[in-house]
């Protein structure tokens, strides 16, 4: 059974402030009226009475007069805290990013799963350079009111955790604008002030007790700047001073409001400590690791009790990231420029390296060479190196964002298309960064492709790394002050996601990878009465089918609507259809669903009707409950089409506009573009989004934040498909050809074009795309090239391949085929084989969609058909 702890009790306590104050406002009336009664009462033979009374129940009357004074003594104590939250004690935050493994993240928080602004904190002109500390139910950072080249002035802020609100802040006497950030350990905070030009900047140590927040315990001034953030290990605090060196500082000070000096390792011996040190406890020694900058170009280890040297490496760059260390290994970034300069402009050639040191022989000034390995980047490495795991982390000017291994190889690296000079945060997960872009965005750790993305602001200059904790992630910005984005799933599980047709842009309605069976065999048909007596159009789009649920739309102009059916019931005859307490488990629409469902989190979204109906609605539902969330109108003759993200929909709602929306504000539109025609549905990107117009023919590319058109081009034939983006490329089949367009280029300019004579949508096949053209042939592309690696015959004209990790499925005249992805030999080869007969169901209304081993295609008169895998 956990402590039991009287801070976590009062912290929900204020909430009954108001109408105690109510209450005590009352009072004195009240007791007035008491008075006169008893005055009124006070003849003897009712004293009698009453004390007779009262000696009967002198037990209930003491515990209601005790309980009666402590509550009425509870309310002053509540009142005194002006209505303010009481702060939850938590575990310290000593050093930068948390940890000596810099992983920037609380113990044991959850992982921001999805995106989405929570609060924002922000003062009047303070910008927020630093990175924020956690501890408890607050968030500590340091300000700036200025720019980076003047003295300016700032405060050091806790903010409230769950609402965003000032606990309290404070500015000590002279207290300078500041990118340090502040480090906690017990009752105290320690930071230091002062931009790059200052030369007599403070290091400050304040009071986090409660009723002496922010006040000063003592302050120290250096002869340099103290852009570093300071780290407190054992009761002494290590902090650099830029040309002044580093010092190592008493926690309680002199008793006198100043500074106590234990040792001072100097500016002329040790040049340019910008970065925080690191400290590991080593053979019963604690031994201090830092970087030295320009003019020092090395990294020092020291005795961290005696400041004795022990041994010093020279690096061909300056050394401004701060050192990470685990397992017995230091990790560093460096290279030649700062955050606000690049190489060139102060003269220097750029390029940058990460370095694995061995401690043991860092330690030992007679051990050989410690650097394990030198990893190279074209610029320098100005943030941490995270380490996580058997992974290391980091983020580089180069725009390139890297995973190696411990042995410094690469293991995965994503194109960020923007600098990043701040550190990343890793949590179980994710890994978390920020760019000059404005760009916050939440990478897979395995595969580093996102999972989703927010914008912090303009591009500009993001020096503070994202902090993680209680589930969401905190980023400093300049013009912003401090936000609070993301939110986790209580459960540790990531968000449901089935971005609309086919589950997306390229990935051909089987976004796991998951195999294709050797053969099928037929399972049931939805709706159950559908026996293809007539032709009619049931189901004409694939459906969503994410964990155990399965949403059809209804194209059945009788019923109308979404259906769920709970796939954890299934049999081997349909099963029904359940959805909260909606009849035949079917949220009821206007007219027929047309377009592909789409699901994100907790709602399933669909868009009823097709151009010419009226009533058109974006319907958002309730995944459990079928309840309807809310919903927006779609104008008679817009297209409709649509796709979902974490956090948001994009929909042409109204002709030649596309809209985006959040889904958490009851779709709450963010912006409107005018684009043209749009009839097939965007990809999504972290910030940008690739749509094919068909009137007038063309590819444009959006800002996925505000919707400007950032490059555009015109397109000599329709688009047959939506456009598949793959790093930089973006990939779009027409009525002519399929094309390769370079995505960063304002012009979008043409790098290969292969004709098809027109073909189906485009699915993503690893290196490859494959499409089936007009005369039934699957053609396998080669991504770079273009060229044509593979063109397999007796598919059905135009139809969409379905994409498995050992096998592609497609529709031919009387059966489903399957081709395997290795070409075998002998007179097999090359030609796909029957993968089940499907002469007999009906021809095809919509693609194929896999889900945990089952197919499922809409076919005319049949509804929904499911083929599982043939025993």
């Amino acid at each position: 059974m956990p402590a039991f702890s009287l801070s976590c009790c009062l912290a929900v306590v204020p909430i009954v402030a108001g109408p105690l104050q109510v209450l005590l406002a009352l009072a004195p009336g009240v007791l007035l009226l008491l008075f006169s009664t008893l005055l009124a009462c006070f003849r003897p033979r009712f004293l009698a009475q009453t004390a007779r009374v009262a000696w009967r129940l002198k037990v209930p009357l003491t515990i209601f007069a005790v309980a009666m004074v402590g509550l009425l003594y509870g309310a002053q104590a509540l009142l005194s805290q002006n209505g303010k939250r009481v702060a939850q004690a938590g575990s310290d935050w000593p050093t930068t990013r948390g940890d000596m493994a810099r992983t920037g993240a609380t113990p044991d928080t959850l992982s921001p799963s999805r995106g989405g602004l929570n609060w924002s904190w922000n003062r009047s002109g303070h910008a927020v350079y630093c990175s924020p500390a956690i501890a408890g139910n607050r968030a500590y950072i340091t300000t700036a009111v200025a720019d980076l080249t003047s003295d300016g002035r700032g405060e050091v802020v806790a903010v409230d955790l769950d609402t965003g609100q000032t606990a309290w802040r404070v500015s000590p006497p002279g207290f300078r604008a500041t990118v340090s950030s502040p480090v906690i350990v017990g009752d105290y905070l320690l930071c230091g002030e002062g931009m790059h030009t200052v030369t007599d900047a403070r290091v400050f140590c304040l009071d986090l007790r409660a009723g002496k927040e922010g006040g000063m315990v003592w302050s120290f001034r250096t002869q340099g700047h103290v852009e570093s953030t300071p780290l407190v290990h054992q009761g002494r605090v290590y902090v650099g001073a830029g040309d002044d060196g580093l010092y190592c500082l008493a926690i309680e000070g002199d008793g006198q409001g100043s500074g106590r000096v234990l040792w001072h390792l100097t500016g002329k011996d040790f040049p340019d400590v910008e970065s925080s040190p690191a400290i590991v406890e080593f053979d019963g020694r604690s031994v201090l690791y830092f970087g030295l900058g320009v003019d020092g170009n090395g990294i020092c280890a020291v005795d961290a009790v005696t400041g004795k040297l022990l041994r010093r490496i020279k690096t061909p760059y300056p050394v401004f990231g701060v050192p990470a260390v685990a397992g017995g290994k230091l990790y560093v970034g460096m290279g030649n420029g700062d955050m606000v300069r690049l190489a060139e402009e102060i003269g220097l050639a750029p390029g940058g390296a990460v370095w694995g040191i061995d401690l043991a022989r860092m330690n030992d000034p007679d051990a050989a060479d410690p650097v394990d390995w030198k990893f190279p980047v074209e610029r320098t490495v100005l943030g941490a190196v995270a380490v996580a795991d058997d992974r290391l982390y980091f983020g580089s000017r180069n725009e390139q964002f890297y995973c190696l291994d411990l042995q410094g190889r690469v293991v995965k690296q994503w194109n960020a298309r923007s600098r990043i000079v701040a550190s990343p945060a890793v949590v179980k997960e994710f890994v978390y960064l920020v760019t000059n872009a404005g760009a916050l965005y939440a990478l897979d750790r395995d595969t580093l492709l996102p999972a989703w993305e927010a914008k912090v602001g303009a591009p500009g200059l993001y020096m503070g790394s994202p902090t993680i904790g209680q589930g969401q992630v905190l980023v400093g910005v300049e013009k912003g002050g401090l936000l609070s984005i993301g939110r986790a799933d209580p459960t540790g599980q990531q968000i449901r996601l089935w971005p609309g047709y086919l589950a997306g842009p390229g990935v051909g309605g089987n976004p796991s990878g998951s195999p294709v069976s050797e053969f099928g065999a037929f399972s049931w048909q939805y709706p159950a009465t559908a026996m293809g007596e007539d032709q009619a159009t049931l189901v004409a789009a694939p459906p969503v089918a994410v964990d155990d649920d399965l949403y059809i739309a209804s194209a059945d102009a009788r019923s109308p609507g979404l259906v769920r059916l709970p796939l954890a019931e299934l049999t081997e005859e349909t099963p029904d259809a359940k959805w909260g307490e909606l009849t035949d488990g079917r949220f009821p629409t206007a007219n027929p669903v047309w377009l592909s469902p789409a699901a994100s989190g907790d709602l399933v979204l669909l868009v009823d009707g097709k151009p010419g109906d009226g009533r058109r609605y974006l319907h958002a539902v309730d995944a459990v409950s079928g309840v309807e969330a809310w919903k927006t109108v779609v104008a008679t003759y817009a297209s409709g089409q649509f796709c979902v993200t974490a956090d948001e929909v994009l929909v042409q709602d109204s002709p030649s506009y596309l809209t985006c929306r959040e889904l958490a504000e009851r779709g709450r539109r963010r912006w409107t573009k005018s684009v043209g025609l749009v009839e097939h549905p965007p990809a999504v990107m972290p910030t940008l989004l690739a749509v094919a117009i068909t009137e007038p023919p063309g590819l444009k590319v959006l800002d996925r934040v505000t919707g400007a058109v950032l490059a555009t081009t015109a397109l000599d034939a329709l688009p047959v498909s939506s456009p598949v983006v793959v790093e930089e490329m973006v990939y779009v089949a027409t009525e002519n050809a399929v094309e390769a367009r370079l995505l960063t280029d304002a012009d979008l300019a043409l790098q290969w074009s292969v004709p098809t004579g027109g073909s189906g949508d485009l699915v993503r096949q690893g290196e490859q795309l494959l499409c089936i053209n007009l005369a039934g042939e699957l053609l396998f592309l080669d991504l770079e090239s273009g060229k044509a690696t593979r063109r397999i015959a007796g598919f059905l004209s135009k139809s969409t391949p379905l994409p498995g990790r050992n096998a592609v499925l497609a529709a031919g005249k009387e059966s489903l085929l399957r081709l395997p992805l290795e070409t075998p030999t002998g007179d097999a080869a090359g030609k796909p084989t029957p993968w089940v007969d499907s002469s007999w169901v009906g021809p095809p209304a919509g693609p194929l969609v896999l889900h945990r081993g089952a197919v499922y295609q809409p076919r005319q008169g049949w509804g929904l058909v499911r083929w599982d895998a043939a025993p």
